[in-house]
């Protein structure tokens, strides 16, 4: 007979960041928010740059106008990875991480790519070892 267990909570994971120790939960319906919000920013970003870019084109363009859409680019990476740290840790900890950081928009961009980067590794080695586990189970050697 095959015998499979459920666990209870498996989609929550824990994590240390900054300090404190966060659960992010990762069921289909949380991760649907994720992605949204991810691709939300990743659009004001895009739409950002383009705005830069064709400024920069245009000869008539002064260096303040410049410094001021670089500036506002700078507010959207900002409030783009301090809302969706909220949305992962809840409602303060994206504020309380920037000002951890320093208030650089800069080393916060970091520790977030950081922290998505961590979370997939693990959650593929997770898999994987699990996948051998498996196979060494019901399969006879």
């Amino acid at each position: 007979m095959i015998n499979i267990d459920i666990e209870q909570n498996r989609q929550i994971e824990t994590v240390r960041f900054g300090g404190e120790e966060f659960k992010i939960d990762f069921s289909d319906a949380k991760q649907k928010q994720y992605t949204a919000a991810y691709e939300k920013m990743r659009r004001k970003i895009t739409v950002g740059q383009k705005e830069y870019t064709e400024l920069e084109e245009k000869d008539e363009t002064t260096g303040d106008e410049l410094a001021q859409k670089a500036v506002q680019m700078l507010e959207i990476v900002k409030n783009g990875n301090i809302e969706f740290l909220d949305l992962l840790f809840g409602k303060g900890a994206g504020q309380r991480i920037y000002a951890k950081c320093g208030r650089s928009t800069d080393y916060l961009s970091d520790k977030v790519e950081e922290l998505a980067t961590a979370l997939s590794a693990k959650r593929n080695s997770e898999h994987e070892n699990k996948l051998n586990a498996i196979k060494h189970k019901y399969v006879k050697h």
